[in-house]
């Protein structure tokens, strides 16, 4: 198929004839319709195909200026939706892909005017109405990429980089450029995105992970393709930890691949405890997210903790284990390594801890200086 998507325990897969339904039933993938598209390969090749599901509804896109919707009837089956005529811009040739999230549906185009970016459309009683059209911002830009639209959240690659756009009060926002999470194919669930497809100039076509730490978008981990300069990035769909990658180059090829997790933690930091402090005492609260599985990491101290006084407590937290050999005129400083275990690799962090001086009372004869 030229394009796939899956939701639960269905693919879907397009193939400009017909749109082919399978249900997984945990051992095979069974064909449970076949849905009739109707260009019989009549339209050119070269252009995009686009297929995006979204509980009960599906649109389907493939080149033209028409957006094809279907839903699903009480029985099962897939029934038309109506169509969605869109006239592109100057500068726009065709439309790349599309995206469905209840009553929006968002359009990126192959575009050769850089300013113009994707276009939202909510369905209103009425009919389909335009809400807005976004802006990348740059010249020579042809985004010919996919685009999410995941509630008020709007994700669309433009050459190497990915636009992040958030809704507020019916107002988008432009929140994060992510440099290098581009690709043909994404797929966004909570605060994970998985991207595939040519990185610019690279023939990589790697599969990309990224996590989202509640204000950016930052890289977790690449996962090179078995077939790496050889698969055309063209189609990818994510069923839970697996990644099922299409081929556009040699259609009928087709690519499985198990994701890893990878460790997000906080940065290295510096932190200070007073050399009285009793056991027990927090010194820092380690913040670290596992953003593919959603998970709070475990931590282990390497080195640095020559004297035993540090550890990490259920929470995380770094605390003061043993403070009978915190003082501060034998070690002023320490500087301890703890890792983030993962299945196959651990993320190396540090955190300095400076140890206060604190001023004892004065002794004379053996006996203290009392007021």
């Amino acid at each position: 198929g030229l394009n796939i998507t899956a939701q639960g325990n269905e693919l879907y897969v397009a193939d400009r004839s017909n749109i082919l339904v399978y249900e997984f039933d945990g051992s095979n993938m069974n064909l449970v319709q076949t849905i009739p598209v109707g260009f019989n390969g009549s339209t050119s090749d070269g252009g995009n195909e686009s297929l995006r599901v979204d509980g009960d509804r599906m649109v389907y896109n493939y080149s033209t200026e028409d957006l094809f919707f279907f839903e699903r009837s009480t029985t099962g089956s897939w029934l038309p939706d109506g169509v969605l005529n869109i006239t592109p811009n100057s500068g726009f040739s065709f439309i790349s892909h599309v995206s469905l999230s209840g009553d929006s549906v968002a359009v990126n185009f192959n575009s050769y005017n850089g300013f113009s970016g994707p276009q939202v459309y909510n369905r209103t009683s009425a009919g389909w109405e335009l809400e807005v059209e976004l802006q990348f911002g740059m010249t020579g830009v042809n985004p010919s990429r996919e685009i999410v639209l995941d509630g008020d959240r709007l994700f669309a690659p433009s050459n190497n980089d990915m636009y992040y756009w958030e809704r507020t009060n019916g107002t988008w926002t432009l929140e994060q450029i992510i440099p290098g999470a581009t690709g043909s194919e994404i797929h966004v669930d909570g605060n994970v995105m998985v991207t595939y497809g040519k990185l610019f100039p690279l023939d990589d076509f790697n599969v990309r992970v990224w996590g989202y730490n509640g204000s950016e978008w930052g890289l977790s981990n690449t996962f090179p393709t078995l077939t790496a300069g050889e698969v055309g990035g063209k189609a990818m769909a994510v069923i839970g930890n697996q990644v099922l990658i299409g081929n556009g180059r040699r259609y009928g090829f087709a690519e499985l691949m198990w994701l890893d997790n990878q460790a997000v933690v906080a940065n290295d930091s510096t932190m200070t405890v007073p050399e009285d402090a009793a056991n027990g005492t927090v010194i820092a609260s380690i913040t670290g997210f596992d953003p593919y599985f959603e998970t709070t990491p475990t931590y282990t101290l390497v080195s640095g903790n020559t004297d035993g006084i540090f550890g990490f407590d259920a929470d995380g937290q770094v605390v003061v284990v043993y403070n009978t050999n915190l003082d501060f005129a034998i070690t002023n400083q320490y500087t301890l390594d703890y890792s983030v275990p993962d299945s196959e690799t651990s993320a190396i962090c540090f955190i300095t801890i400076t140890v206060q001086n604190v001023k004892e009372p004065a002794l004379i004869g053996g006996s203290l200086l009392k007021a």
